[in-house]
């Protein structure tokens, strides 16, 4: 194994990595980012409603836009627009998510923060801020802790196993002081969630590769220097870039011979490997000076110039 490490050329493996890499998350990224143009797009405009409406300013336009996308592709959010009085004013999955004229949500004393409509006896919703709904928008989250906080606190009711659980998330207030909803049903896998789980594997299994190649770079390069490349190997392999500059300043830190690389104290005036001169010498006492040195310090002779 030691001999095959010691036969790649780095250069030549990074480069082939760097296009490989490339290729594969513009196809997969690519893909991704085509089957789900919907989502990302309603995700921006979700985004940049809620921007608007906290600060005050209308957000139409954004919310036209989602509406529009919410029509025509059946797996993205439903948008739900209620007035002061919590009658819906406008609805955009044909009242998958509500039914009926109103659209009052209760939270029920003790049920961890699960609402209700009596409208829809058969419907769950469970509240979570922007961020989280932005991500379950786009991706089929694990829903397991709130399904298992859901079961904890319905448990005792007749069919609660029957009950769809919905995301819930407010985004502000519309024109005449209306309140508008965001619904999601985030458990639904669709062929472009399924494309963005893919392209996610293929970025993780990408970042391994190189996580791995900088190992055996590190392993190589320790052996061609006469430090203990399994040490500095699996250091690397734990740690990766901290593992690489604490690798490179120990490096610097000492002296590296130019002829065969190999790590050895400062001090040395021959390389303890190859045996090749490393630094200049007095002629006279043969101690190490500085390349700028004029005498030497240690016996005091003038350094002759043709020994700088």
């Amino acid at each position: 194994m030691t001999e095959f490490i010691m036969k790649l050329d780095f250069r030549r493996v990074f480069i082939e990595y760097i296009v490989l890499a490339i290729t594969a998350l513009a196809i997969f990224g690519g893909a991704a980012a085509c089957l789900n143009r919907d989502k990302i797009v309603f995700a921006l405009e979700y985004i940049s409603a809620g921007v608007k409406l906290n600060m005050g300013a209308s957000a139409a336009e954004e919310v036209d836009e989602m509406a529009n996308i919410s029509f025509e592709t059946d797996d993205v959010s439903e948008i739900v627009i209620v007035d002061d009085s919590n009658k819906v004013l406008f609805s955009t999955k044909d009242n998958i998510a509500v039914k009926g004229g109103m659209f009052i949500l209760n939270e029920t004393e003790g049920k961890d923060g699960f609402l209700e409509n009596s409208d829809m006896p058969n419907a769950v919703y469970k509240a979570v801020d922007k961020s989280d709904f932005i991500l379950s928008s786009l991706l089929p989250i694990d829903l397991t802790d709130i399904s298992e906080n859901y079961r904890d606190e319905f448990f005792y009711e007749p069919d609660f196993l029957d009950k769809e659980l919905y995301l819930i998330s407010y985004m502000g207030n519309g024109e005449g002081n209306s309140k508008i909803y965001i619904i999601n049903t985030a458990a639904k896998i669709s062929e472009g969630a399924s494309s963005v789980k893919i392209a996610a594997a293929a970025a993780v299994f990408v970042f391994m590769i190189y996580w791995l190649i900088t190992a055996l770079w590190v392993y190589q390069n320790a052996a061609k220097s006469r430090l203990s490349a399994p040490l500095w190997g699996i250091a690397v392999l734990f740690t990766n870039v901290i593992g690489v500059i604490v690798y490179a300043l120990y490096k610097r830190s000492n002296c590296v011979c130019p002829y065969c690389g190999a790590v050895q104290d400062k001090g040395g005036v021959f390389c303890v490997a190859c045996g090749e001169k490393l630094q200049t010498t007095c002629e006279n006492c043969g101690k190490a000076v500085g390349k700028s040195d004029l005498f030497c310090r240690s016996c005091g002779s003038r350094i002759e110039s043709k020994d700088r």
